[in-house]
């Protein structure tokens, strides 16, 4: 898991960080487009800034300013495929130049406003202004402005996109929604953001106190929003743990929150801090590249990819459900798989089993079919049960291409359990701890140990006992009590090394292999869609026997 330090003022950060803001990453193993979102951000464009820059003085310099600033943050060429821009916060100081921004924006979107959706949140600039106003009346100021130009605010509310656009589960709603209700409205979600401002109340240097609100709010109404966001946050992560959601939020999860874990496969993306950050493992991602600030002359949206995936069956418990032909269309449709399914049928079965699925048609004379989309394929016994029983067995005779490496792995998350370490598997990486991991090439097998501040700041090590003894010195200790034991687990973790000394390692291609790992390792997008008939024929041989 990358590391979450505490950010400085936004001016020093944006010195120190001016290249990052500049660097374009190598493009995403994931970038199948039929399969991923792509979504853009930027954060704290501080259009007076800007305007002061480039010493607008009429209205006719601001709008000029304004529509280049437009276009240099949009996508380039606009096409079919839905795109989405996220913007953090900190937009402008001045309402009427916030107001000047969402209208010429809507300009240049309005021919693709279908297919492309623009999401706000505030920041602390926004608030300036309104030292009167209570902060429901400005949020509503906001939120009035962007609805009458197609925009959404997110405000400590959800959004989420459907096949017939943008829906939203407000604050009110989360704070009372059960579980199921939660999980049932975004089920067939293929992107779900929440998010806000967040303020900034877990940071003692840079908050209120220090005037980051301007007089519009008092250090004991921040510390109060940033803990409701959190809980609902929290909430959130309780209840859809497993989904890919974006959270977008103005100030960084250290100025909110207490804890500094990180929910896998959330998206996080921020601004205020002007220290241009990114981290992406395939897991733990952070998205904060993208803050443009007050000096840099370099403005652009920069992009990720989301899993567009989805599953309509994710909480049933294992075992055998008769479904309906929507069902069925609607779990390949999260799957992003094409099929037509048109047949007619009795019953239709969906065996869940470890997992797995596996879909099964039945007629009125008792016959059994296993479906691959809209085919079926006759099986050649009657009990739905049968199968479900054997359905791992019929797995594990598939052979998959990582069968060998999924062992190895496993082997080595083994030895890191023994001598105390995480063993915490994702893609390619066996996790030691927070900053220690061990990288297995899938195609070789060759281990990497390696420490790692950042993507590109790390430091890969000869052997994992080298590791431990520069790194993690407690479990270094307990490695070497383990070590004079004759086992397996010392062999595995001393074979197959990938360099022979300690070296500097800024290559960011264990990550992207590791991104791919994790979409190889499903087997058939975990549907079973064949049967071998070896379990059959060993039944059938039974039954002819006795």
């Amino acid at each position: 898991m990358p590391p979450v330090t505490e950010h400085q003022y936004p001016s020093n950060n944006e010195l120190q960080t001016s290249a990052e803001l500049i660097a374009q990453r190598q493009p995403s193993a994931q970038s199948d487009e039929l399969e991923y979102n792509k979504i853009y951000y930027v954060s704290d464009l501080h259009l007076l800034h800007r305007l002061h820059l480039n010493k607008c003085i009429t209205e006719e310099d601001i709008d000029y300013t304004i529509q280049n600033l437009i276009l240099s943050i949009l996508p380039r060429p606009f096409n079919y495929k839905s795109k989405m821009l996220l913007i953090g916060g900190d937009t402008s100081s001045d309402f009427n130049i916030f107001k000047r921004f969402v209208y010429w924006l809507k300009q240049y979107i309005k021919p693709h406003q279908q297919n492309f959706q623009v999401i706000f949140t505030l920041g602390n600039h926004e608030l300036w202004e309104f030292t009167n106003h209570s902060l429901n009346s400005i949020v509503e100021k906001y939120r009035i402005l962007l609805n009458k130009f197609d925009m959404h605010l997110l405000q400590n509310n959800l959004l989420y996109a459907t096949g017939t656009g943008i829906e939203e589960i407000t604050e009110k709603e989360l704070e009372t929604i059960s579980s199921d209700a939660l999980f049932n409205r975004v089920k067939m979600a293929s992107t779900i953001i929440f998010g806000g401002l967040a303020f900034a109340g877990k940071n003692n240097n840079f908050n209120a106190n220090q005037g980051i609100y301007r007089k519009t709010l008092s250090r004991q109404q921040e510390i109060e929003e940033s803990a409701k966001f959190e809980a609902l946050y929290d909430k959130i992560c309780k209840n859809i743990p497993d989904k890919n959601v974006i959270i977008l939020t103005h100030t960084p999860k250290t100025d909110w929150s207490g804890n500094s874990t990180l929910q896998k496969k959330y998206v996080y993306v921020s601004g205020h801090s002007h220290k241009n950050y990114f981290y992406d493992d395939g897991d733990y991602r952070i998205y904060s590249d993208n803050q443009i600030g007050y000096f840099s002359n370099t403005i652009s949206s920069k992009f990720f990819y989301l899993d567009k995936k989805y599953d309509i069956f994710e909480r049933y418990a294992d075992g055998i459900y008769e479904i309906t032909a929507d069902e069925y269309r609607n779990f390949y449709r999260g799957k992003n798989i094409q099929m037509t399914f048109t047949r007619p049928f009795h019953k239709l079965y969906m065996l869940k089993k470890n997992g797995y699925y596996m879909f099964v048609l039945q007629y009125d004379n008792g016959d059994l079919y296993i479906l691959n989309g809209g085919n079926i394929k006759k099986l050649h016994l009657k009990s739905i049960e049968y199968f479900y029983n054997n359905m791992d067995k019929e797995i594990d005779a598939i052979q998959t291409p990582f069968k060998q490496f999924t062992k190895f792995q496993t082997e080595i998350s083994d030895a890191v359990k023994a001598f105390g370490g995480s063993g915490n598997i994702h893609g390619a990486i066996v996790d030691i701890d927070y900053n220690n991991h061990i990288y297995v090439n899938p195609i070789d097998l060759t281990v990497t140990p390696y420490w790692a501040a950042t993507m590109t700041y790390k430091i890969a090590y000869p052997s994992i006992p080298s590791l431990l003894k520069a790194q993690c010195p407690g479990l270094y200790l307990s490695y070497k009590r383990l070590e004079n034991e004759s086992t397996a687990r010392q062999l595995i973790i001393n074979n197959k090394l990938k360099i022979k000394e300690e070296e500097f390692y800024p290559d960011t291609d264990i990550y992207q292999a590791s991104m791919q790992v994790k979409k190889m390792q499903r087997l058939n997008s975990n549907i079973l869609t064949i049967w071998t008939d070896i379990s059959t024929k060993k039944l059938s041989d039974k039954t002819n026997n006795s």
